[in-house]
């Protein structure tokens, strides 16, 4: 911690001098204001590693001096105060501060913190991994957050936070668990309530609605969960059609090809719903696969059975979703149609490595699956990976 800097903003003379020569004694620098004008000088004029600040001073508030830090820097920050009221500590962290001090504290307490928070600060900025998760990408190298094409300002407990839900999607993490990693197993100084105060400021910065959040999910009785993905049980019903939309590809029994359209223009119809320009490529390979080039053209009553339910296919192909959502896909085809169209989906799913959800009362389907589920009477049943 050797030269690392530190501006201390406090304005009683008996803890000035005490608290300055301990921190000078451990290898610090330090400079010292005693308003919060002066704390504005100071900062601007030179570069710190810490910042030191009383809550109550001549002319203002260290919350003032953490308001506009917080708008340019993730500087780490510790507020030493001789008010320990819940409300005044909350405000504190709120406002972006990492560590709360009341006084009268001990001065190894307040250099372990000290030492503590520089450490993990360090730790981090060592890291140059790249997390990308949800909408939300942190450069570990830079220190920055973005959410899309704009960077969140995060103080270093926010920060620390993002990384640890980033590194553990799809997990529930315990508060105990999280209180560990955020403090190196030594939170016993910070009561429960903090946690919330950082899950409630972080959302406000990376949830396009922080009331109805879909990235950071409270799993009640347990902790909280990281959506690796977004999660389609949250999601408001204009955002959940159009997910849909992206992510799954439907096939019915009756193929719902639109009358006036040719077949082309059926299999890029979901993409253009979607205001996406189709990928023209993956048309003319969908075409080829799919033994239709020759009739890209045509209209689907100019078809027959099982090519209309080619261009079913294909259309439910041409967005890439995840999966494929077919409902007794043969329909009415005879055998060997219904072989061919079976064939293709399972060719298909593997090639663009999809997953295929089958509804059939055909059990002769079967044997092209990776596992049979049979519904009776309403209720599912698992008859487990099927025999080849």
């Amino acid at each position: 911690m050797k030269d690392k800097k530190i501006l201390y903003v406090e304005d009683d003379l008996s803890l000035i001098e005490g608290l300055r020569y301990a921190l000078e004694k451990n290898g610090f620098l330090v400079d010292n204001a005693r308003t919060v004008k002066e704390a504005h000088q100071l900062y601007k004029a030179g570069q710190y590693d810490l910042l030191l600040l009383d809550v109550t001073l001549p002319d203002g508030t260290g919350f003032d001096i953490c308001k506009e830090v917080r708008e340019i820097s993730a500087v780490p920050i510790i507020f030493l105060t001789a008010s320990d009221e819940e409300t005044s500590i909350v405000k504190g962290l709120d406002m972006g501060g990492d560590d709360y001090i009341t006084k009268p504290f001990k001065l190894g307490e307040v250099l372990s913190r000290i030492h503590a928070l520089l450490r993990r600060f360090g730790e981090f900025h060592k890291n140059d991994t790249i997390l990308e998760s949800n909408g939300i990408k942190i450069n570990q190298t830079e220190r920055t957050c973005w959410k899309g094409e704009t960077e969140l300002p995060l103080t270093l407990v926010e920060y620390k936070l993002l990384c640890l839900f980033l590194k553990n999607p799809n997990r529930i993490l315990t508060r105990e668990l999280i209180l560990d990693r955020l403090w190196d197993g030594n939170g016993s100084y910070v009561d429960d309530n903090t946690l919330s105060v950082y899950i409630r400021r972080l959302r406000r910065k990376i949830e396009d609605d922080p009331n109805s959040p879909t990235k950071l999910l409270t799993e009640i009785g347990f902790g909280y969960r990281w959506v690796g993905r977004p999660s389609a049980v949250s999601m408001p019903e204009k955002r959940l059609t159009v997910f849909r939309r992206r992510n799954i590809g439907f096939i019915f029994q009756s193929f719902n090809l639109i009358p006036e359209l040719n077949v082309e223009q059926n299999i890029t119809f979901p993409l253009l719903l979607d205001y996406q320009r189709p990928d023209q490529e993956h048309v003319e390979e969908l075409l080829e696969i799919l033994g239709l080039k020759e009739r890209r053209k045509h209209l689907p009553g100019e078809l027959s059975g099982g090519q209309q339910q080619r261009v079913a296919i294909g259309r439910a192909l041409a967005a890439r979703p995840a999966i494929i959502m077919a409902d007794e896909p043969t329909g009415n085809l005879d055998s060997r149609n219904s072989q061919e169209v079976i064939t293709l989906l399972k060719s298909m799913s593997a090639k663009y490595r999809q997953t295929i959800l089958m509804i059939t009362h055909n059990e002769n389907h079967a044997d092209a699956t990776d596992r049979v589920l049979r519904m009776t009477d309403g209720r599912l049943k698992d008859l487990g990976v099927a025999a080849r």
